[in-house]
């Protein structure tokens, strides 16, 4: 089903007057686009459906803003990786919001340590992307920006004694994101 509306949205864009040598990468963007769209809306809806909206919210911009530059653990095809979203986001905002502050103290190591994974290591160029150099660079300059951003917001959360669900869940977005980083590279996928 994406794949086909995908095909239909690339000659739709040709036909409007792009360089029909760009149709793989035009293919590859509407079905990365297509994907997102329909894992965010599942995503979203389970979470209001659970009552861990705002956590769920949280996870998933954290996440997403994340993982579109580190690479990491890609699954088979897009009903896999739309179901493995769904349970994985929901999942940790979910404990998230379970959790109180006392959680905090155990969550401090883990998140320094994945930031300093995603610093290192990011991106993990993964093969369905095939990163050239300069992409790579491009990649790690962002990832390492957003990390550190995200880490900054989470300290600012923290400071103003925002709700530890979601302080939380920002927190398990980081370490989410660097363990799909390091599953990528024990599976040997890169």
């Amino acid at each position: 089903m994406i794949k086909k509306l995908a095909r239909k949205l690339t000659a739709k864009t040709i036909a409007g007057g792009f360089d029909p040598d760009d149709e793989e990468k035009l293919l590859y963007g509407y079905e990365a686009l297509l994907l997102n769209a329909i894992s965010v809306s599942f995503i979203l809806l389970v979470g209001v459906l659970l009552h861990i909206a705002k956590e769920t919210l949280i996870f998933v911009v954290y996440f997403l803003k994340l993982r579109g530059n580190t690479g990491g653990l890609h699954l088979a095809n897009s009903t896999q990786c739309i179901f493995a979203s769904v349970i994985l986001c929901n999942a940790s905002a979910y404990v998230a919001h379970s959790l109180d502050e006392k959680a905090v103290a155990y969550v401090i190591l883990p998140v320094l340590v994945s930031i300093i994974y995603i610093i290192l290591r990011a991106p993990i160029n993964h093969l369905n992307l095939n990163l050239q150099e300069d992409e790579i660079v491009t990649c790690r300059r962002r990832a390492r920006r957003d990390v550190v951003i995200e880490f900054v917001v989470l300290i600012i959360f923290f400071a103003l004694r925002a709700p530890i669900a979601l302080l939380l869940a920002g927190a398990f977005a980081i370490i989410t994101t660097a363990a799909l980083m390091w599953v990528a590279t024990k599976i040997k996928e890169v």
